[in-house]
């Protein structure tokens, strides 16, 4: 039935099969690195990429309409919305989040008196990016960041009615119809951002090119802009007009202030040697920190930074190792102490996941210590976060919390009560969406922005 070979003939097979692979292999690791072709094999390199995308691509029209879903566990699937009682002072929420209602993240700005949205921002993040000067980075964003997983992360009103929004991505000003003021696409824009006592923006920020020299970075390879991976973090201070005032790579804040031990250490993620997530401005002095500082969260050195721009220095260097799992926000709540969002997120070798749940962890810098002061609120509705989150402690005493992870929002009074919730879904038994840093705004400042911007859009 089946006519012998020779077994030469196999072996020789086998030879070309393996060197076959070999070359398949290498064509497409140079694609996918450099994002060039053979020069020679133009035309095989092009057919193995084909064949190598097929996956990627029938996955990507298999998930076209499906938006950015939670990966874990629903909480409470029989809520949705806001839930509970309105708040009875002038106070408001700034929401960005997914949206299934017009498949595409939005930011809400909300009356917590009435919970009626007040207005509501919808980027055309396709069309912004088109709008990118450079060819690289253009390209980059439309195959990365696309309107259905655009988060605007973080979102900011400003002073003069605009917004500011990124996804590590470019930092955009939007006007109130959504259309782009300006745009800074010299960098990656992440995490969190903050207006300081003048008016100006401190926000996260990741250099490419690299800032860093390349001993602690790695060399920056321009043929492909997202194949680089190192992590190059810093912090930026920028106009409300977009000129960069103060540009700092963390590595040089780290290597002036003599902590290069903290840049070489072999336990260190080299990649993502800090994960900044949060910066805080200071807008008041007091006898431990002045206005114009600000205060850095850094994730994956187990430390929040107290750092001092206009000399360059690190005023305080506050080890949360033992303490903290992961943390992100960081908030000054009196005139000697800084909440911190504790996700409690331990990091094993295949997975990671919340010990009990997410805290909020008090620093006195009185008598440097740590207090667990939210431990069994948290507790008892079940908080956990596995990345991201955030909490605001209101002058009152009362609590914000966004659980990121898990699509909702609570707010508590001050004898710990569960004043109102709000889940992102459209209906009960519905998937949950991400929220995306939300904000509740009730400050003097707070307030002022968003009555000029109201009164602008009434016009």
């Amino acid at each position: 039935m089946f006519k012998k070979i020779e077994i030469w003939i196999l072996y020789l097979t086998l030879i070309l099969v393996v060197i076959s692979y070999i070359f398949y292999g290498a064509v497409v690791r140079r694609y996918s690195i450099y994002g060039e072709h053979l020069p020679v094999f133009k035309p095989i390199s092009i057919i193995s990429v084909f064949l190598a995308e097929i996956p990627s691509n029938f996955k990507k029209i298999l998930n076209y309409r499906k938006p950015t879903r939670i990966k874990m566990a629903e909480v409470n699937p029989e809520k949705f919305g806001f839930n509970g009682e309105a708040l009875n002072f002038d106070s408001y929420l700034l929401m960005p989040r997914y949206n299934s209602n017009v498949n595409q993240s939005t930011v809400e700005l909300i009356d917590l008196k009435t919970f009626e949205v007040l207005h509501e921002w919808k980027p055309e993040i396709n069309e912004i990016w088109s709008k990118i000067r450079n060819e690289k980075i253009k390209k980059h964003y439309l195959k990365k960041i696309s309107i259905r997983n655009f988060r605007a992360k973080h979102a900011l009103m400003t002073k003069d009615g605009g917004l500011i929004v990124k996804n590590n991505s470019p930092l955009l000003k939007l006007d109130s119809n959504s259309n782009v003021i300006w745009m800074l696409e010299d960098a990656k824009y992440h995490h969190g951002m903050e207006l300081d006592h003048e008016g100006n923006i401190w926000v996260c920020v990741e250099y490419k090119p690299y800032k860093t020299k390349e001993i602690y970075s790695g060399k920056w390879n321009d043929k492909y802009y997202s194949q680089n991976p190192f992590k190059d973090d810093g912090i930026r201070k920028i106009s409300n007009d977009g000129d960069i005032l103060f540009d700092k790579p963390l590595t040089e804040i780290f290597l002036e202030n003599d902590l290069e031990h903290l840049l070489v250490n072999p336990n260190n993620n080299h990649r993502d040697l800090f994960h900044l997530n949060d910066i805080q401005p200071v807008y008041e002095n007091s006898t431990f920190w002045e206005v114009g500082d600000v205060f850095l969260s850094l994730r994956h050195q187990n430390f929040i930074i107290h750092y001092r721009p206009n000399t360059n220095e690190i005023i305080h260097l506050i080890d949360v190792n033992k303490i903290c799992f992961g943390q992100h926000d960081i908030d000054i709540i009196s005139n000697s102490k800084i909440s911190i969002f504790n996700n409690n997120t331990k990091f094993y070798s295949k997975h990671k996941k919340v010990f009990k749940n997410n805290e909020i962890i008090i620093y006195d810098f009185k008598n440097n210590t740590f207090t667990n002061d939210y431990k069994d609120l948290l507790s008892n509705h079940n908080i956990k976060t596995i990345g991201e989150g955030l909490c605001e402690i209101m002058p009152n005493n009362d609590l914000f919390i966004e659980e990121t992870g898990r699509g909702r929002l609570l707010y508590f009074n001050s004898d710990g009560e569960l004043k109102w919730s709000f889940y992102n879904r459209p209906y009960a038994g519905a998937n949950s969406h991400i929220i995306s840093w939300s904000r509740i705004l009730y400050q003097k400042e707070d307030l002022a922005i968003v009555n000029n911007f109201l009164k602008s859009i009434a016009k």
